[in-house]
């Protein structure tokens, strides 16, 4: 299935966090963002700010794809504020249901070549 659409887990939070990464991106080049294979839609674990820098760089991220019933630890992300249960293993489809929000996360078209166009923001 040909994927249109890349959701980031939230909006950036900062301009100088994303120049920082933006900056180290182009020296460290490509980057790797593991995302859950929702369908039509990739959504993102984890790099929101590596995902704006390179859509703003014209960079094709490499996507280190998970399949929705795959488990993902929670420990390592900076999401678990969402979770106050105290669950730090889930699956990936489950971490998209909780975090999945029309406005807040960002979301990019991505084209033919891997690259991503922006077409939400997020908060």
């Amino acid at each position: 299935m040909m994927h249109r659409y890349l959701m980031s887990i939230h909006g950036t939070k900062s301009k100088e966090h994303l120049e920082k990464v933006m900056g180290e991106m182009q020296e460290l080049g490509t980057p790797v963002i593991r995302v859950v294979d929702c369908g039509d839609t990739y959504f993102a674990l984890e790099g929101t700010h590596r995902l704006r820098a390179a859509c703003l760089l014209g960079i094709a991220p490499t996507l280190d794809v998970v399949e929705e019933q795959d488990l993902v630890d929670l420990t390592w992300m900076d999401i678990l504020d969402n979770f106050p249960d105290g669950t730090v293993t889930m699956p990936a489809g489950e971490v998209v249901a909780a975090l999945r929000d029309p406005y807040g996360n960002g979301c990019y078209r991505i084209d033919d070549d891997g690259l991503l166009e922006l077409v939400q923001a997020g908060i």
